[in-house]
């Protein structure tokens, strides 16, 4: 199988698969934790336009949160069982909580606790201050966790496994690389 990819081409479907409203995706983000080990959780990822980024939520009381703050890099991965597609990636992140003064971030920040679910937002402010408190309003322990992928590996998955087709894009100095590999090992064929 020939890939159907330019680097143009999964950009664009990289920015339909993140934004469709209909079929949210849940990857797998891994994380490195205080004893060297891997971590790996389900986060609700989605994309934001404005500043080209991947984005995923996170409590700042959480294990992820304190480990992304002592390591900032991340892999994760996404099935989309609809196109048969394998998505992962490496990333280093910029975590956005309510100490940052960056504008952008602030509106990144204000627009993700708007379109998390009412339940949600009511856990965390229960979680915070149990009493009394507004759902509207930004929980102070909400937070966001901003990523780039500076490596993507992609598995188109054939009917026909043998007509499977793997590709890397790899961004080195702004510019990025594509490299078809093998399916089985990623070695460059």
């Amino acid at each position: 199988m020939k890939s159907q990819f330019t680097l143009a081409d999964f950009q664009q479907r990289l920015i339909e698969i993140f934004t469709n409203a209909d079929q949210p995706v849940y990857a797998q983000v891994a994380s490195v934790d205080d004893h060297g080990l891997p971590q790996l959780r389900t986060v609700h990822l989605r994309y934001w336009q404005q500043l080209d980024c991947l984005c995923f939520n996170s409590n700042t009381k959480a294990p992820k949160w304190r480990q992304l703050q002592r390591d900032s890099h991340i892999a994760g991965c996404y099935y989309d069982g609809q196109r048969d597609l394998q998505l992962r990636w490496e990333a280093n992140v910029d975590l956005i909580d309510n100490e940052t003064s960056n504008t952008d971030h602030t509106a990144l920040l204000d627009h993700m606790w708007r379109i998390t679910r009412a339940a949600v937002r009511t856990v965390y402010w229960k979680d915070h201050q149990p009493q009394q408190f507004d759902i509207q309003q930004r929980c102070p322990t909400f937070a966001t966790v901003m990523f780039r992928p500076h490596c993507w590996d992609i598995l188109e998955v054939s009917e026909d496994y043998l007509n499977s087709c793997r590709t890397l894009f790899i961004r080195s100095d702004k510019a990025w690389q594509t490299k078809r590999v093998s399916v089985l090992h990623g070695k460059e064929i």
